[in-house]
Protein backbone atom coordinates (compact mmCIF):
# COMPACT_ATOMS: atom_id res chain seq x y z
CA UNK A 1 0.00 0.00 0.00
CA UNK A 2 2.59 2.52 0.81
CA UNK A 3 4.77 1.77 -2.45
CA UNK A 4 1.08 2.76 -4.10
CA UNK A 5 0.74 5.71 -2.26
CA UNK A 6 4.01 6.64 -3.42
CA UNK A 7 3.72 5.99 -6.88
CA UNK A 8 0.51 8.31 -6.72
CA UNK A 9 2.77 10.95 -5.31
CA UNK A 10 5.62 10.52 -7.81
CA UNK A 11 2.61 10.38 -10.36
CA UNK A 12 0.71 13.80 -9.09
CA UNK A 13 4.12 15.91 -9.05
CA UNK A 14 5.18 14.72 -12.17
CA UNK A 15 1.84 15.91 -13.93
CA UNK A 16 2.26 19.32 -11.87
CA UNK A 17 5.83 19.65 -12.84
CA UNK A 18 4.50 19.60 -16.57
CA UNK A 19 0.80 21.35 -16.91
CA UNK A 20 0.91 21.85 -20.01
CA UNK A 21 1.46 17.81 -20.93
CA UNK A 22 -1.29 16.72 -18.31
CA UNK A 23 -3.41 19.48 -19.77
CA UNK A 24 -2.97 17.81 -23.05
CA UNK A 25 -3.17 14.48 -22.18
CA UNK A 26 -6.22 14.94 -19.79
CA UNK A 27 -8.23 16.79 -22.44
CA UNK A 28 -7.38 13.45 -24.84
CA UNK A 29 -8.53 10.93 -22.90
CA UNK A 30 -11.63 12.97 -22.46
CA UNK A 31 -12.60 13.78 -25.85
CA UNK A 32 -12.04 9.76 -26.17
CA UNK A 33 -13.67 8.68 -23.27
CA UNK A 34 -16.88 11.35 -23.09
CA UNK A 35 -18.23 10.70 -26.47
CA UNK A 36 -17.90 6.73 -25.89
CA UNK A 37 -19.73 7.09 -22.87
CA UNK A 38 -22.29 9.48 -24.15
CA UNK A 39 -22.67 6.79 -27.32
CA UNK A 40 -22.30 4.16 -24.86
CA UNK A 41 -25.26 5.46 -22.29
CA UNK A 42 -27.75 5.69 -25.74
CA UNK A 43 -27.10 2.37 -26.75
CA UNK A 44 -27.53 1.04 -23.71
CA UNK A 45 -31.09 2.50 -22.72
CA UNK A 46 -32.20 2.07 -26.68
CA UNK A 47 -30.70 -1.34 -27.71
CA UNK A 48 -28.95 -3.40 -25.09
CA UNK A 49 -31.48 -2.81 -21.83
CA UNK A 50 -34.57 -5.21 -22.59
CA UNK A 51 -38.30 -4.30 -22.44
CA UNK A 52 -40.00 -4.45 -18.95
CA UNK A 53 -42.16 -6.84 -19.79
CA UNK A 54 -42.33 -10.34 -19.24
CA UNK A 55 -40.95 -12.79 -22.19
CA UNK A 56 -40.45 -9.83 -24.53
CA UNK A 57 -39.25 -12.05 -27.34
CA UNK A 58 -42.74 -13.28 -27.41
CA UNK A 59 -44.19 -10.26 -27.90
CA UNK A 60 -44.62 -8.62 -31.62
CA UNK A 61 -46.00 -5.54 -33.31
CA UNK A 62 -48.73 -5.83 -35.99
CA UNK A 63 -50.15 -3.46 -38.45
CA UNK A 64 -52.31 -4.01 -41.37
CA UNK A 65 -51.29 -3.72 -45.03
CA UNK A 66 -53.38 -2.79 -48.37
CA UNK A 67 -51.68 -4.35 -51.99
CA UNK A 68 -54.07 -2.61 -53.36
CA UNK A 69 -53.82 0.62 -51.99
CA UNK A 70 -49.63 0.88 -51.98
CA UNK A 71 -49.71 0.73 -48.15
CA UNK A 72 -47.13 -1.27 -46.42
CA UNK A 73 -47.60 -0.53 -42.97
CA UNK A 74 -51.19 1.12 -41.72
CA UNK A 75 -53.17 0.99 -38.41
CA UNK A 76 -55.47 -1.23 -37.68
CA UNK A 77 -59.43 -0.53 -37.97
CA UNK A 78 -61.40 -1.23 -34.99
CA UNK A 79 -63.31 -4.45 -35.99
CA UNK A 80 -60.55 -5.90 -38.29
CA UNK A 81 -58.60 -5.72 -34.71
CA UNK A 82 -61.55 -7.83 -33.08
CA UNK A 83 -61.46 -10.40 -35.73
CA UNK A 84 -57.89 -11.26 -36.04
CA UNK A 85 -58.32 -11.51 -32.06
CA UNK A 86 -61.32 -13.96 -32.25
CA UNK A 87 -59.66 -16.01 -35.31
CA UNK A 88 -55.68 -16.15 -34.98
CA UNK A 89 -54.64 -19.56 -33.96
CA UNK A 90 -50.89 -18.86 -33.37
CA UNK A 91 -51.50 -15.68 -30.37
CA UNK A 92 -51.96 -15.56 -26.30
CA UNK A 93 -53.69 -12.50 -26.65
CA UNK A 94 -53.99 -9.36 -29.10
CA UNK A 95 -54.39 -6.64 -27.47
CA UNK A 96 -55.20 -2.85 -29.12
CA UNK A 97 -54.59 0.85 -28.13
CA UNK A 98 -56.22 4.07 -29.31
CA UNK A 99 -55.32 7.74 -28.28
CA UNK A 100 -57.67 10.46 -27.00
CA UNK A 101 -58.17 13.38 -24.30
CA UNK A 102 -60.18 13.92 -20.90
CA UNK A 103 -60.49 16.51 -18.86
CA UNK A 104 -60.26 15.86 -15.50
CA UNK A 105 -62.44 18.10 -12.80
CA UNK A 106 -62.96 18.15 -9.53
CA UNK A 107 -59.94 19.66 -8.22
CA UNK A 108 -58.10 23.07 -7.77
CA UNK A 109 -57.75 23.68 -11.25
CA UNK A 110 -59.51 21.51 -14.37
CA UNK A 111 -56.55 19.50 -16.45
CA UNK A 112 -56.84 18.13 -19.84
CA UNK A 113 -55.17 15.21 -19.76
CA UNK A 114 -53.25 12.62 -22.51
CA UNK A 115 -55.91 9.25 -22.67
CA UNK A 116 -55.65 6.34 -24.35
CA UNK A 117 -58.14 3.30 -24.86
CA UNK A 118 -57.06 0.00 -24.68
CA UNK A 119 -58.57 -3.27 -25.10
CA UNK A 120 -59.35 -5.05 -21.53
CA UNK A 121 -56.63 -7.51 -22.11
CA UNK A 122 -54.10 -5.22 -23.36
CA UNK A 123 -51.69 -5.25 -20.36
CA UNK A 124 -52.05 -9.03 -19.83
CA UNK A 125 -50.34 -9.32 -23.41
CA UNK A 126 -47.77 -7.20 -22.25
CA UNK A 127 -47.27 -9.65 -18.64
CA UNK A 128 -47.85 -6.08 -16.80
CA UNK A 129 -48.04 -6.31 -13.18
CA UNK A 130 -49.65 -2.90 -12.07
CA UNK A 131 -47.65 -1.28 -8.92
CA UNK A 132 -51.15 -1.03 -6.68
CA UNK A 133 -54.51 -2.49 -7.79
CA UNK A 134 -55.54 -4.16 -10.95
CA UNK A 135 -55.49 -3.92 -14.55
CA UNK A 136 -59.04 -4.54 -16.64
CA UNK A 137 -61.14 -7.31 -16.33
CA UNK A 138 -62.48 -8.69 -19.74
CA UNK A 139 -66.22 -7.42 -19.51
CA UNK A 140 -64.91 -3.90 -18.63
CA UNK A 141 -64.46 -3.45 -22.28
CA UNK A 142 -67.82 -5.34 -23.13
CA UNK A 143 -71.04 -3.28 -23.96
CA UNK A 144 -73.48 -3.37 -21.00
CA UNK A 145 -70.86 -3.49 -17.88
CA UNK A 146 -69.66 -1.26 -15.88
CA UNK A 147 -67.00 0.51 -18.03
CA UNK A 148 -66.10 3.68 -16.26
CA UNK A 149 -62.70 2.45 -14.24
CA UNK A 150 -59.19 3.90 -15.18
CA UNK A 151 -55.42 2.65 -14.65
CA UNK A 152 -53.48 5.79 -14.05
CA UNK A 153 -49.81 6.17 -15.39
CA UNK A 154 -46.88 6.04 -13.30
CA UNK A 155 -46.10 9.51 -14.56
CA UNK A 156 -49.67 10.79 -13.09
CA UNK A 157 -49.52 9.20 -10.51
CA UNK A 158 -46.83 10.60 -9.15
CA UNK A 159 -47.02 14.34 -10.13
CA UNK A 160 -50.48 14.56 -9.41
CA UNK A 161 -51.34 12.53 -6.71
CA UNK A 162 -48.01 12.11 -4.82
CA UNK A 163 -47.48 8.60 -5.32
CA UNK A 164 -50.01 7.72 -2.76
CA UNK A 165 -51.35 3.85 -2.91
CA UNK A 166 -54.91 4.84 -1.38
CA UNK A 167 -55.65 6.45 -4.73
CA UNK A 168 -56.84 3.09 -5.80
CA UNK A 169 -60.80 2.88 -5.60
CA UNK A 170 -61.09 6.51 -6.05
CA UNK A 171 -63.09 8.33 -8.50
CA UNK A 172 -62.01 10.36 -10.55
CA UNK A 173 -64.23 12.85 -12.75
CA UNK A 174 -63.29 12.80 -16.34
CA UNK A 175 -65.57 14.94 -18.84
CA UNK A 176 -67.89 15.05 -16.25
CA UNK A 177 -68.58 11.19 -16.00
CA UNK A 178 -66.96 9.29 -12.67
CA UNK A 179 -64.62 7.08 -13.00
CA UNK A 180 -63.00 4.21 -10.62
CA UNK A 181 -59.19 4.30 -10.51
CA UNK A 182 -58.66 -0.08 -10.67
CA UNK A 183 -54.76 0.34 -10.14
CA UNK A 184 -51.99 2.38 -11.22
CA UNK A 185 -49.38 1.05 -13.72
CA UNK A 186 -45.50 0.51 -13.23
CA UNK A 187 -43.37 3.34 -14.99
CA UNK A 188 -41.33 2.12 -18.44
CA UNK A 189 -41.15 2.39 -21.66
CA UNK A 190 -42.87 1.60 -24.50
CA UNK A 191 -46.52 2.00 -24.21
CA UNK A 192 -46.60 2.16 -20.32
CA UNK A 193 -45.74 6.07 -20.73
CA UNK A 194 -48.32 6.28 -23.52
CA UNK A 195 -50.62 8.11 -21.90
CA UNK A 196 -51.43 10.01 -18.45
CA UNK A 197 -54.03 7.42 -18.02
CA UNK A 198 -56.09 4.48 -19.36
CA UNK A 199 -59.85 3.55 -20.07
CA UNK A 200 -61.00 0.67 -21.44
CA UNK A 201 -61.70 0.60 -25.46
CA UNK A 202 -64.94 -0.77 -26.13
CA UNK A 203 -66.26 -3.83 -28.22
CA UNK A 204 -69.48 -2.55 -30.33
CA UNK A 205 -71.05 -4.60 -32.86
CA UNK A 206 -71.16 -1.96 -35.05
CA UNK A 207 -67.33 -1.29 -35.38
CA UNK A 208 -66.15 1.19 -37.97
CA UNK A 209 -63.86 -0.72 -40.92
CA UNK A 210 -62.72 1.93 -42.69
CA UNK A 211 -60.83 4.31 -39.73
CA UNK A 212 -56.83 3.00 -39.42
CA UNK A 213 -56.03 4.16 -35.81
CA UNK A 214 -55.51 1.75 -33.42
CA UNK A 215 -52.08 -0.16 -33.33
CA UNK A 216 -52.43 -3.66 -32.29
CA UNK A 217 -49.27 -6.22 -30.48
CA UNK A 218 -49.91 -9.46 -30.16
CA UNK A 219 -47.80 -12.37 -27.63
CA UNK A 220 -47.00 -15.50 -29.48
CA UNK A 221 -47.43 -18.80 -27.71
CA UNK A 222 -44.89 -21.07 -26.19
CA UNK A 223 -43.04 -22.38 -29.66
CA UNK A 224 -44.38 -20.57 -32.20
CA UNK A 225 -41.97 -19.16 -34.56
CA UNK A 226 -42.58 -15.81 -36.61
CA UNK A 227 -42.75 -17.57 -39.64
CA UNK A 228 -45.97 -19.68 -38.42
CA UNK A 229 -47.30 -16.66 -37.11
CA UNK A 230 -47.18 -14.55 -39.95
CA UNK A 231 -48.50 -17.31 -42.26
CA UNK A 232 -51.22 -17.77 -39.91
CA UNK A 233 -52.00 -13.62 -40.05
CA UNK A 234 -52.24 -14.23 -44.15
CA UNK A 235 -54.84 -16.91 -43.59
CA UNK A 236 -57.33 -15.02 -41.26
CA UNK A 237 -56.41 -11.49 -43.80
CA UNK A 238 -57.11 -13.73 -46.54
CA UNK A 239 -60.58 -14.74 -44.93
CA UNK A 240 -61.60 -11.06 -44.26
CA UNK A 241 -60.83 -9.92 -47.61
CA UNK A 242 -63.17 -12.82 -48.93
CA UNK A 243 -65.82 -11.63 -46.39
CA UNK A 244 -65.68 -8.10 -46.64
CA UNK A 245 -64.68 -7.67 -50.28
CA UNK A 246 -65.80 -3.64 -50.19
CA UNK A 247 -63.76 -2.67 -46.95
CA UNK A 248 -60.95 -5.07 -46.95
CA UNK A 249 -59.93 -6.12 -50.47
CA UNK A 250 -55.69 -6.86 -50.97
CA UNK A 251 -56.03 -6.41 -47.33
CA UNK A 252 -52.80 -8.54 -45.70
CA UNK A 253 -51.36 -8.23 -41.69
CA UNK A 254 -47.79 -7.19 -40.93
CA UNK A 255 -45.47 -8.79 -38.32
CA UNK A 256 -42.54 -7.39 -36.42
CA UNK A 257 -40.76 -7.86 -33.55
CA UNK A 258 -41.07 -6.02 -29.90
CA UNK A 259 -37.57 -4.71 -30.68
CA UNK A 260 -38.61 -1.86 -33.19
CA UNK A 261 -40.88 -0.50 -30.08
CA UNK A 262 -37.87 1.68 -28.85
CA UNK A 263 -35.74 1.35 -31.72
CA UNK A 264 -35.93 0.57 -35.92
CA UNK A 265 -33.36 -1.23 -37.87
CA UNK A 266 -32.23 1.59 -39.53
CA UNK A 267 -31.59 3.30 -36.06
CA UNK A 268 -29.93 0.39 -35.03
CA UNK A 269 -27.47 0.26 -37.62
CA UNK A 270 -26.92 3.75 -37.66
CA UNK A 271 -26.52 3.45 -34.18
CA UNK A 272 -24.59 0.91 -33.90
CA UNK A 273 -22.06 2.50 -36.76
CA UNK A 274 -21.39 5.71 -34.59
CA UNK A 275 -20.38 3.48 -31.73
CA UNK A 276 -18.13 2.23 -33.97
CA UNK A 277 -16.92 5.71 -35.05
CA UNK A 278 -16.28 6.65 -31.47
CA UNK A 279 -14.67 3.48 -30.37
CA UNK A 280 -11.67 4.52 -33.19
CA UNK A 281 -11.91 7.77 -31.84
CA UNK A 282 -10.96 6.69 -28.08
CA UNK A 283 -8.31 4.64 -30.09
CA UNK A 284 -6.60 7.67 -32.08
CA UNK A 285 -6.71 9.33 -28.90
CA UNK A 286 -4.62 6.50 -27.13
CA UNK A 287 -2.42 6.33 -29.92
CA UNK A 288 -2.12 10.09 -29.54
CA UNK A 289 -1.56 10.15 -26.17
CA UNK A 290 1.27 7.17 -26.48
CA UNK A 291 3.13 9.08 -29.23
CA UNK A 292 2.67 11.81 -26.13
CA UNK A 293 4.41 10.28 -23.34
CA UNK A 294 6.82 8.37 -25.93
CA UNK A 295 7.86 12.04 -26.94
CA UNK A 296 8.21 13.00 -23.05
CA UNK A 297 10.23 9.64 -21.93
CA UNK A 298 12.93 11.07 -25.14
CA UNK A 299 12.90 14.56 -24.08
CA UNK A 300 13.62 13.30 -20.45
CA UNK A 301 16.18 10.68 -21.23
CA UNK A 302 17.87 13.56 -23.14
CA UNK A 303 17.59 15.77 -20.53
CA UNK A 304 19.25 13.16 -17.76
CA UNK A 305 21.93 12.59 -19.93
CA UNK A 306 22.66 16.28 -20.30
CA UNK A 307 22.50 16.59 -16.78
CA UNK A 308 24.63 14.00 -15.96
CA UNK A 309 27.38 15.33 -18.27
CA UNK A 310 27.23 18.60 -16.45
CA UNK A 311 26.98 17.32 -13.47
CA UNK A 312 30.00 15.44 -14.00
CA UNK A 313 31.94 18.37 -15.28
CA UNK A 314 31.30 20.29 -12.23
CA UNK A 315 32.35 17.76 -10.20
CA UNK A 316 35.90 17.85 -11.55
CA UNK A 317 35.51 14.18 -12.58
CA UNK A 318 38.09 14.83 -15.88
CA UNK A 319 40.29 15.55 -13.48
CA UNK A 320 41.31 11.57 -13.03
CA UNK A 321 43.71 11.05 -15.56
CA UNK A 322 41.58 7.92 -16.75
CA UNK A 323 38.41 10.15 -16.81
CA UNK A 324 39.72 13.00 -18.46
CA UNK A 325 40.89 10.68 -21.26
CA UNK A 326 37.67 8.81 -21.72
CA UNK A 327 35.46 12.32 -22.51
CA UNK A 328 37.15 13.28 -25.30
CA UNK A 329 36.73 9.43 -26.58
CA UNK A 330 33.05 9.42 -25.79
CA UNK A 331 31.33 11.82 -28.32
CA UNK A 332 33.31 9.70 -31.40
CA UNK A 333 32.17 6.59 -31.14
CA UNK A 334 31.31 4.77 -34.68
CA UNK A 335 30.01 1.20 -34.43
CA UNK A 336 29.36 -1.38 -31.22
CA UNK A 337 31.16 -4.01 -33.50
CA UNK A 338 34.78 -2.88 -32.37
CA UNK A 339 33.80 -3.32 -28.61
CA UNK A 340 33.39 -7.19 -29.28
CA UNK A 341 36.33 -7.01 -31.06
CA UNK A 342 38.65 -5.89 -28.83
CA UNK A 343 36.82 -7.40 -25.51
CA UNK A 344 38.39 -10.54 -26.26
CA UNK A 345 42.09 -9.24 -26.47
CA UNK A 346 40.73 -7.57 -23.36
CA UNK A 347 39.84 -10.23 -21.71
CA UNK A 348 43.34 -11.51 -22.08
CA UNK A 349 45.38 -8.99 -20.88
CA UNK A 350 43.41 -9.10 -17.75
CA UNK A 351 44.20 -12.59 -16.94
CA UNK A 352 47.63 -12.20 -17.27
CA UNK A 353 48.05 -8.63 -15.24
CA UNK A 354 46.08 -10.95 -12.76
CA UNK A 355 48.04 -13.95 -12.52
CA UNK A 356 51.15 -11.88 -12.13
CA UNK A 357 52.77 -13.00 -15.47
CA UNK A 358 54.96 -10.55 -17.11
CA UNK A 359 53.02 -8.04 -18.98
CA UNK A 360 52.11 -8.65 -22.99
CA UNK A 361 52.57 -5.35 -24.43
CA UNK A 362 49.94 -5.60 -27.60
CA UNK A 363 51.64 -4.94 -30.90
CA UNK A 364 52.10 -1.39 -31.88
CA UNK A 365 49.13 -0.57 -34.16
CA UNK A 366 46.31 2.07 -35.17
CA UNK A 367 44.04 1.66 -31.90
CA UNK A 368 47.74 2.63 -29.93
CA UNK A 369 48.20 5.48 -31.46
CA UNK A 370 45.31 6.90 -31.49
CA UNK A 371 44.14 5.97 -27.93
CA UNK A 372 48.33 7.07 -26.70
CA UNK A 373 47.67 10.85 -28.35
CA UNK A 374 43.90 11.02 -26.81
CA UNK A 375 45.29 9.72 -23.77
CA UNK A 376 48.17 12.65 -23.54
CA UNK A 377 45.62 15.19 -24.33
CA UNK A 378 43.39 13.93 -21.95
CA UNK A 379 45.72 14.02 -19.08
CA UNK A 380 47.10 17.69 -20.03
CA UNK A 381 43.59 18.03 -19.42
CA UNK A 382 43.63 16.64 -16.00
CA UNK A 383 46.02 18.44 -14.64
CA UNK A 384 44.74 22.03 -15.27
CA UNK A 385 44.66 24.02 -12.21
CA UNK A 386 41.36 24.64 -10.27
CA UNK A 387 39.80 20.89 -10.76
CA UNK A 388 38.43 19.33 -7.53
CA UNK A 389 40.16 16.19 -7.84
CA UNK A 390 38.11 13.03 -7.69
CA UNK A 391 39.02 9.66 -8.86
CA UNK A 392 36.51 7.55 -9.91
CA UNK A 393 36.43 3.32 -10.94
CA UNK A 394 35.86 1.98 -13.99
CA UNK A 395 32.18 1.53 -13.07
CA UNK A 396 31.50 4.65 -12.15
CA UNK A 397 31.55 4.63 -8.24
CA UNK A 398 33.97 6.93 -6.26
CA UNK A 399 37.69 5.26 -5.48
CA UNK A 400 38.96 7.69 -3.37
CA UNK A 401 37.83 11.49 -1.99
CA UNK A 402 39.79 14.62 -0.77
CA UNK A 403 39.23 13.99 2.91
CA UNK A 404 42.68 13.89 4.12
CA UNK A 405 42.72 9.95 3.58
CA UNK A 406 43.64 9.77 -0.19
CA UNK A 407 46.96 9.18 -0.62
CA UNK A 408 46.62 6.25 2.63
CA UNK A 409 43.73 4.63 0.61
CA UNK A 410 46.09 4.92 -2.64
CA UNK A 411 48.61 2.67 -1.07
CA UNK A 412 46.61 0.20 0.69
CA UNK A 413 46.85 2.30 4.41
CA UNK A 414 43.07 3.52 4.30
CA UNK A 415 39.74 2.21 4.53
CA UNK A 416 40.04 2.05 0.52
CA UNK A 417 43.12 -0.41 -0.27
CA UNK A 418 42.95 1.24 -3.93
CA UNK A 419 40.62 1.80 -6.44
CA UNK A 420 38.71 -0.91 -8.62
CA UNK A 421 40.10 -2.36 -11.39
CA UNK A 422 38.91 -3.35 -14.76
CA UNK A 423 39.44 -2.54 -18.47
CA UNK A 424 38.01 1.52 -19.34
CA UNK A 425 36.71 1.40 -22.87
CA UNK A 426 36.98 4.59 -24.29
CA UNK A 427 36.02 5.53 -27.95
CA UNK A 428 38.37 6.69 -30.51
CA UNK A 429 39.17 10.30 -30.47
CA UNK A 430 39.92 12.76 -33.46
CA UNK A 431 43.25 12.11 -33.77
CA UNK A 432 42.72 10.12 -37.05
CA UNK A 433 44.58 7.25 -35.99
CA UNK A 434 44.27 3.74 -36.99
CA UNK A 435 42.20 0.98 -35.58
CA UNK A 436 43.36 -2.88 -34.34
CA UNK A 437 44.74 -2.60 -31.16
CA UNK A 438 44.95 -1.99 -27.42
CA UNK A 439 47.14 -0.25 -24.79
CA UNK A 440 47.60 0.43 -21.13
CA UNK A 441 47.00 3.51 -18.99
CA UNK A 442 48.29 3.92 -16.11
CA UNK A 443 45.17 5.53 -13.37
CA UNK A 444 46.50 7.21 -10.40
CA UNK A 445 49.16 7.04 -7.32
CA UNK A 446 50.62 3.26 -6.96
CA UNK A 447 50.49 0.52 -9.21
CA UNK A 448 47.19 0.87 -10.18
CA UNK A 449 46.05 0.60 -13.93
CA UNK A 450 43.29 0.26 -16.39
CA UNK A 451 43.08 -1.31 -19.67
CA UNK A 452 41.81 1.16 -22.91
CA UNK A 453 40.58 -0.07 -25.79
CA UNK A 454 39.09 1.92 -29.09
CA UNK A 455 35.42 2.02 -29.29
CA UNK A 456 35.03 3.45 -32.56
CA UNK A 457 36.13 6.49 -34.77
CA UNK A 458 33.29 9.12 -36.06
CA UNK A 459 36.20 10.63 -38.30
CA UNK A 460 36.60 13.83 -36.15
CA UNK A 461 39.24 16.37 -37.36
CA UNK A 462 41.55 16.37 -35.27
Amino acid sequence: MSTLLQDVRYGVRSLAARPGFAAVAVLTLALGIGANTAIFSVIRSVLLRPLPFRDPDRLVELWETRRDRGWDHASFTHANVWDVQARNRAFEGVGAMGWTSLNLTGFDYPEQLGAAEVSAGFFRVLGVTPVAGRTFLDEEGEPGHDTHVALLGHRLWVARFGADPAIVGRTLTLDGAPYTVVGVLPAGTPWLDAADLFVPLLRRADADRGSFELAAIGRLKPGVSMDAARADLERVARALAAEYPDADKGMGIGLGPSSAWVASDSLRRALWILMGAVGFLLLIACVNLTNLFLAKGQGDRVAEVVGLVGDLRERGLDSDPTRAVYLPYYGSARSPVQIVVHTSGLAAHGRDRRAGGARREPAPGPLADRAAGDAARGRRRGRRPGRRRRAVAADGEPAFRRDGRGSADLRGRGRGAHPRRGPVMLPAGPTGARRGSCCSLETGVGATSARVAQVGDLGHPS
